[in-house]
């Protein structure tokens, strides 16, 4: 290759003629300026490049942003499923519990019922057995009667003997009386 100084290539082939010729200032002044236009084109092509790949990435990035929300969301919601599903189990289960207490009072309020029954009447027939105002035949005796018994108590058979007011004041007044003899 020739060297771009010496334009002897051009002059032999018949190109230039000799007022054609352009001095080597000028050649060299024109190189300089060909140079600082090629550096110019180049830091524009750099920027236009950066700002491209700016550009990309922040395409990349608005894609990637809504992608990781959505993932987020879809983490948030599959979350959110199983405590609802937590939150409906403990529910069923308080549900059962409650329904147990509720069952379990009743079954409790009816044997505290029948406990009160087997009291009063024990009471009855103790205070029948100790007063001596007692009619002048025996009182029959009566077995004991529990909650848990079968056949059921009636009273009956108890409140005949304790028809008269004055009669029961008495009987309070004679257990007073043996209590307060006993201690």
């Amino acid at each position: 290759m020739e060297n771009p100084e010496k334009p002897s290539s051009l002059v032999k082939s018949g190109f230039l003629e000799d007022d054609d010729i352009i001095s080597r200032e000028d050649h060299e002044q024109e190189i300089e300026k060909l140079k600082v236009e090629i550096q110019q084109c180049r830091d524009v092509i750099k920027a236009q490049q950066q700002l491209l790949q700016q550009q990309i990435n922040a395409q990349c990035d608005d894609k990637t942003a809504i992608l990781l929300r959505d993932c987020y969301l879809l983490e948030e919601k599959e979350r959110l499923k199983e405590e609802w599903r937590l939150f409906n189990d403990q529910k069923k289960n308080f549900e059962r519990e409650r329904r147990n207490f509720t069952e379990s009072a009743i079954r409790l309020g009816h044997e505290r019922k029948v406990f009160e029954e087997d009291r009063a009447t024990w009471l009855k027939q103790q205070f029948l057995n100790m007063t001596p105002f007692m009619e002048r035949k025996n009182p029959k005796i009566m077995k004991p009667q529990s909650a848990f018994s079968i056949d059921s108590f009636s009273f009956s058979s108890v409140l005949p003997q304790l028809t008269n007011l004055s009669q029961c004041s008495k009987i309070y007044k004679y257990q007073d009386l043996v209590t307060g003899l006993r201690g």
